[in-house]
């Protein structure tokens, strides 16, 4: 594949760009998001923003739910052209109703903030569990935190031990760092030491300064 290329050959560009455009223009979806993300930018060539917003319009007006979602990006980041939350809001509403895990992730920050919205946190942790569900791993852990401090939502520590495990089992630290202390300090669980070991061990392993601080507690 030209975009991929040899570890040790600069891939052709110019030629990717030349051949997806030929499959773009023949109104093939692939193609015309492949398009878009070489328009964003790489290591090799130059982002051009307009070009990009272009064939995501073209893809998101066949269906193409992920290009929905990245022009809410455009609109929210004011990605070459003015920043519009209204705008992103629409784009994302679109493709988070459609499933699209970034797209309820991205919603469920405009809620969070505030961004073209009246800020509502109880909606954000509604679009945040739907992407949550989904696997997503930063929400996983931003949902444990709001579930453990009681932000905008009523604090459930059950919950909150639930969202940190799934985040922690796939490698996130700072959700092992707090899964950790849910465990030292018995919060919504049986207090289990040897549990806090473990993911305080994961976490400071992988380079978290508190989890090593709360583990040198815990020998």
């Amino acid at each position: 594949m030209y975009v991929e290329g040899d570890k040790d050959i600069q891939p052709d560009i110019l030629k990717a760009i030349e051949w997806y455009t030929l499959s773009a223009n023949q109104g093939y979806v692939n193609a015309q998001y492949n398009l878009d993300l070489l328009y964003m930018g790489n290591e090799y060539i130059k982002p051009d923003y307009i070009k990009a917003k272009y064939w995501y319009e073209k893809a998101a007006v066949q269906g193409d739910i992920p290009s929905l979602n990245e022009l809410g990006n455009f609109y929210s980041k004011g990605l070459g052209i003015k920043q519009d939350y209204q705008k992103a809001i629409k784009y994302y509403l679109d493709a988070a109703n459609a499933g699209d895990s970034d797209a309820q992730t991205n919603l469920g920050a405009m809620f969070l903030h505030g961004r073209g919205v009246t800020q509502n946190k109880l909606e954000a942790s509604q679009w945040y569990l739907k992407a949550a569900i989904q696997g997503d791993i930063d929400v996983q852990y931003n949902l444990g935190l709001m579930y453990l401090l009681g932000d905008g939502i009523k604090q459930d520590y059950s919950q909150a031990q639930k969202w940190f495990l799934a985040a922690a089992n796939q490698g996130e630290s700072n959700a092992q760092y707090h899964l950790g202390k849910i465990y030292k300090d018995g919060l919504g669980v049986d207090k289990d030491l040897s549990l806090a070991r473990t993911w305080l061990k994961k976490s400071a392993e992988a380079g978290n300064s508190y989890a090593l601080q709360e583990l040198s507690k815990l020998n």
